[in-house]
């Protein structure tokens, strides 16, 4: 039985993984920032990096929205609405990308949902501090019908790359013999090789771009979004945030919306140092690049069309901003996909005057 995108990409987690030293993750003091929905008693607030509120939602009227329970469980806030304007919007706050398969399969859940009943899917990322880059590929996998190539990395090793890349390879020569949760996954192969030979460089040397893990492409889920995508993201949207909407703008399958990304454009790893004081320290060990050559690092991803909240909607509920998400939105799939809209939004100005 042929082993899916997503369970190559758990497996080469699990295996790989460590408490000390997680490759694949950004750690953030952001999240473990609780909203007021996690603890009676504990005040949230709305600027939190990992928050699960949203200041996107709601965007008009309401569909369905996910049940309260599962929303606890999953970390996603989702519903379906239909804009003022005519149009209905799958809705899906991305607080973080924490390292879970049930997460990954439950945002496919809401994508067959959203597929069957919407027009189009906003993905809100604001103040997404990032998180594990496996878990985002294995969620961007249901966003796709074709494979999407992803940012390529430069790379610095550190002490157990190589040999648990060696140990990759010695498995591999057991072939069948090994149990199947033992066989190594093309990618880890394709991983290790680079691996050993970047070594021969030394573990200090910046390699050249390469694709990290060696996952090149995100692979299509069987079942994915076929319809317009919008990715809302701000200046506190990190790491693997910054990924999400890079792969999907560089491949022409997302719109972006909102605000220029932090520009946190590498992979982190932590690790502990001891002493006088005890200390958890994160440092990147990788460095991106878009297939377009730009850089990630302090440079960020720019949005198609830039949304900020004012003065006044911290005052008014972030209501005026909601409407030009929804306003925006609505114009550009009557524009892209002959979506039909209330006449009068078609004049740009009278949206101009209504606020």
């Amino acid at each position: 039985m042929e082993t899916s995108f997503q369970d190559q990409l758990f497996r080469f987690a699990e295996k790989h993984r460590s408490d000390d030293s997680p490759p694949w993750t950004a750690e953030h003091a952001g999240d473990q920032i609780q909203s007021d929905e996690d603890q009676e008693g504990v005040v949230g607030t709305w600027i939190s990096l990992g928050m699960r509120k949203s200041l996107a939602a709601p965007l008009g009227e309401e569909i369905w929205t996910m049940d309260p329970t599962i929303a606890r469980q999953t970390e996603f806030t989702a519903a379906s609405y239909r804009l003022e304007y005519g149009p209905r919007i799958g809705f899906v706050r991305i607080p973080r990308y924490s390292h879970d398969p049930a997460r990954a399969q439950a945002f496919g859940d809401l994508i067959r949902r959203f597929e069957g009943e919407t027009d189009a899917l906003l993905i809100d990322q604001q103040y997404n501090p990032g998180g594990s880059l496996l878990q985002m590929y294995a969620m961007c996998a249901f966003l796709t019908d074709r494979p999407l190539p992803v940012p390529l990395h430069q790379v610095k090793l550190w002490d157990n790359d190589a040999p648990e890349a060696q140990d990759v390879m010695e498995r591999l020569q057991y072939g069948l013999d090994l149990p199947e949760a033992d066989r190594p996954t093309p990618y880890e192969v394709r991983w290790s090789k680079f691996v050993l030979q970047h070594a021969e460089r030394g573990k200090g040397v910046l390699s050249d771009p390469t694709p990290l893990f060696g996952i090149a492409e995100i692979e299509p889920a069987p079942y994915a979004y076929s319809k317009p995508i919008f990715i809302l993201s701000n200046a506190l949207t990190f790491s693997a945030g910054e990924f999400l909407a890079a792969i999907l703008k560089d491949n022409g399958r997302a719109i972006l919306l909102g605000e220029n990304t932090a520009g946190a454009g590498g992979c982190a790893r932590s690790f502990e140092m001891t002493g006088l004081f005890n200390a958890r320290i994160s440092m990147t060990w990788t460095v991106a690049w878009r297939r377009n050559g730009l850089a990630i690092e302090n440079t960020g991803i720019a949005p198609d069309v830039h949304i900020a909240y004012t003065r006044e909607d911290i005052v008014e509920d972030y209501a005026r901003f909601r409407h030009s998400i929804g306003w925006t939105m609505a114009l550009m799939l009557h524009e892209l996909k002959g979506i039909s809209i209330l006449p009068e939004l078609r004049d740009m100005r009278s949206f101009e005057r209504r606020w």
